[in-house]
């Protein structure tokens, strides 16, 4: 049975869904365990993977009390990729490399959203707006070949928003790296 069907269309009571939900367990266990890290977070309904918890019994019971929070069929919080391979229909695989689907820069779609957005830009900003299509193509260093400019605020900001940290302890960090970029 596909994930949109018993994560979504059945019912959580049902033999179907407890077994999918013990297998996404399982492989959110794993994922703790090769991250070494002490939560899991929850992609219920009501925490929406910005609550984590250390034990699984917790999340099982608001995957069965909630459901599960809309379009989570690719489980990147918990070890999958999203794997773009220019098909309409997206795809997932188990991210044994241990390495967070953000690291992917061949896949991020970011030119294709800024494409996107460059008709909704007003005629005042359009020069700042042309700036991130440089930016996005301009690596963050010379030499460097896996990030950009734009890819690395992007990342940062990422880190920020899934961690929760505070604008103060931001912008602590961003003064510390230009300190080392200066050096």
């Amino acid at each position: 049975m596909d994930r949109d069907t018993w994560m979504y269309e059945i019912s959580r009571a049902t033999k179907g869904f407890l077994a999918g939900l013990k297998d996404f367990l399982k492989i959110a266990e794993d994922n703790r365990k090769s991250k070494g890290e002490s939560h899991i977070w929850c992609p219920c309904k009501l925490c929406q993977n910005c609550q984590k918890f250390i034990d699984s019994k917790i999340i099982q019971g608001h995957l069965i009390c909630e459901g599960f929070m809309g379009g989570y069929t690719c489980w990147s919080r918990h070890g999958e990729l999203l794997i773009d391979d220019n098909t309409s229909v997206p795809k997932c695989k188990r991210n044994d490399d241990d390495t967070s689907h953000l690291d992917d820069d061949n896949h991020d779609g970011l030119e294709d959203m800024l494409h996107d957005v460059e008709d909704n830009v007003a005629e005042k900003d359009y020069d700042k707006f042309q700036q991130l299509f440089v930016d996005s193509e301009k690596p963050v260093y010379p030499g460097c070949t896996k990030f950009t400019k734009l890819s690395t605020v992007l990342r940062l900001f990422n880190f920020k928003a899934n961690n929760g940290w505070s604008d103060k302890s931001f912008t602590g960090l961003l003064e510390f790296l230009h300190e080392i970029n200066l050096s």
